[in-house]
């Protein structure tokens, strides 16, 4: 059945339709050709059909290969989409091109300035050219937007991330407080639980982050993080052994974070310090 996909390039992906329409029609032509000539008349024709469609087809998965030029192409016939700018900014982001994310994105907010999910991307974008402010910025209008829409989820995400702005630039009561209204907006972001209790333990509110953390392990047991940093709570008490379990659990959700290897190495030099003397 032929796949339609509402949004990026719909006028190539609908094209299946009457593609399959005329595959009907010219099977029913080859068939009565057959009947009235028979094979030699039809023999020429299908290979040629099958050749050129296996031509076009190749040529066109050469365009599907960079996705960067496919959404160029798609907005080229759709300049003035604000959601196909947001889909190529956010391509653009994971091939760590953000400048050009940056224009893609502000493209987008002058053609629908209450666009959340472009602020949140352009927020991103800054982030990326170590701009804090600028993401600080468009992050909490993300959050503003979302909330007129009554999107508390991506509301709470947006905070999410100015917390993570305002922890990286060493203000961390401000991150406190972002982290704490992402988790007012959803109580179950498991992510914003974390990160509040990482922050808590910067500020050697050690209790207040165990808890915290429990309840980000509780909500998401996969959360490798949360277990690093239960990990590193522990070890701040000087409980070596939970401290441990904690770290290991985290190294088996993830191998290859080297942060959670360097955190076990710590404990284990710690706790082998520990058990000597």
């Amino acid at each position: 059945l032929p796949y339609l996909y509402i949004g990026l390039l719909m006028n190539e992906r609908a094209a299946y339709l009457p593609s399959v329409a005329f595959c009907w029609l010219a099977a029913l032509g080859l068939v009565r050709l057959w009947e009235r000539s028979g094979p030699r008349a039809v023999a020429p024709l299908l290979v040629a059909l099958l050749a050129t469609y296996t031509a076009r087809s190749a040529a066109r998965m050469s365009d599907w290969r960079d996705e960067v030029e496919l959404f160029r192409e798609g907005l080229a016939l759709a300049p003035s989409a604000p959601h196909l700018h947001v889909w190529r900014a956010d391509v653009l982001l994971r091939h760590d091109r953000p400048v050009e994310a940056v224009a893609a994105l502000r493209e987008a907010i002058r053609l629908r300035e209450d666009y959340a999910s472009a602020h949140n991307q352009l927020g991103r974008a800054y982030w990326m050219l170590q701009q804090p402010e600028p993401a600080a910025r468009h992050y909490r209008r993300a959050a503003e937007l979302a909330l007129a829409e009554a999107d508390p989820g991506s509301a709470a995400r947006a905070w999410n991330n100015i917390g993570i702005v305002h922890r990286s630039t060493g203000r961390n009561q401000q991150a406190l407080e972002a982290y704490r209204q992402a988790l007012r907006l959803d109580p179950q972001f498991a992510a914003a639980r974390n990160n509040l209790g990482f922050v808590l333990l910067l500020e050697g509110q050690v209790e207040e982050a165990v808890g915290e953390l429990q309840t980000a392990i509780a909500q998401e047991p996969t959360l490798s993080q949360a277990h690093a940093n239960l990990g590193l709570a522990h070890a701040m008490k000087r409980e070596w052994e939970p401290a441990l379990r904690a770290l290991g659990e985290a190294e088996r959700l993830s191998p290859d974070n080297p942060e959670v290897h360097a955190r076990v190495g710590d404990d284990f030099t710690a706790y082998a310090i520990h058990l000597r003397f």
